[in-house]
């Protein structure tokens, strides 16, 4: 089921690194920052963005002008499903995304529309190893439709970016009719305050931590190197990993006919690399 979005993933960001352009397929008329940006506060203290400086409605098109934070309105499973999918972006906290898929669709992933930060470098392969970090932590929000069927998620890339031998990390935050990928290998696991359970492939290429019974986490702080340290003291990933790219977004399997509009409202990733030079700051 992830393996095309795996390959897509890749590519598309390789295309953008070495052609400082967006995807082959990313319609021209797109500006990337024109307009100015209009968010409002929620009751939470975060933005609902309302008036877009950049909406596209083109398959794998990318957002670059709030780097290196980049959107991507990721459409990797759409096509022969006759799905629709415009995003709107105010900037990399503030976002959302409008999809339509038929009524009676399959039980597969069609979309992921995201924003993500690069650790990974595209010219010379380099990624920094975990064991070289002090600190990696997140701050989200995001409203998921409430309709059909989908899962709001971080998708974390280690040992590579969509490449053999990488491994992807998924951590969900809410989950509506979903099952992950593999079978649970884990139970109740308590990080960043919160319990989940672990699922996971024979190979350990595909990793997810779902909230336990059924919860939904729609905002918080999650220290994102607890979840690498764990998965490492469980041997699902070797000490030696290295970190490729954190996503966050929502994979989109259903919206049951209707047009459902997700909203992020709060995204920040920081990574501090010992003796504590900041690699990434909100």
């Amino acid at each position: 089921m992830h393996s095309l979005r795996r390959l897509l993933t890749a590519l598309g960001t390789l295309s953008l690194a070495l052609l400082g352009t967006a995807l082959p397929g990313v319609a021209a008329g797109h500006p990337h920052a024109l307009a100015a940006t209009a968010v409002h506060a929620d009751r939470n203290g975060d933005s609902t963005c309302t008036a877009p400086a950049w909406t596209s409605s083109t398959s794998g098109d990318l957002y670059t002008a709030d780097t290196p934070y980049l959107l991507h309105n990721n459409m990797w499973n759409a096509e022969g499903y006759d799905v629709s999918q415009t995003m709107g972006v105010c900037d990399h906290a503030s976002w959302y995304v409008d999809v339509t898929t038929p009524a009676g669709t399959d039980s597969a992933v069609k979309t992921y529309p995201n924003v993500h930060v690069d650790y990974h470098n595209w010219s010379t392969g380099y990624e920094p190893p975990l064991s070289s970090f002090n600190k990696v932590t997140s701050t989200y929000a995001g409203q998921g439709a409430g309709l059909g069927v989908y899962n709001v998620a971080y998708d974390i890339w280690l040992n590579g970016v969509a490449s053999s031998g990488s491994n992807e990390v998924m951590i969900w935050t809410e989950n509506r009719g979903q099952t992950p990928a593999g079978t649970k290998v884990g139970a109740n696991v308590r990080l960043s305050g919160r319990t989940w359970d672990l699922w996971a492939n024979s190979s350990n290429s595909y990793l997810a931590f779902v909230p336990t019974n059924g919860q939904s986490y729609p905002s918080g702080t999650l220290d994102l190197k607890a979840f690498f340290d764990y998965l490492i003291r469980q041997g699902r990933i070797s000490s030696t990993s290295t970190l490729g790219q954190v996503d966050y977004g929502v994979e989109v399997v259903s919206t049951d006919g209707q047009t459902a509009r997700f909203n992020c409202t709060n995204f920040s990733l920081n990574a501090h690399q010992a003796p504590g030079r900041l690699l990434e700051v909100r």
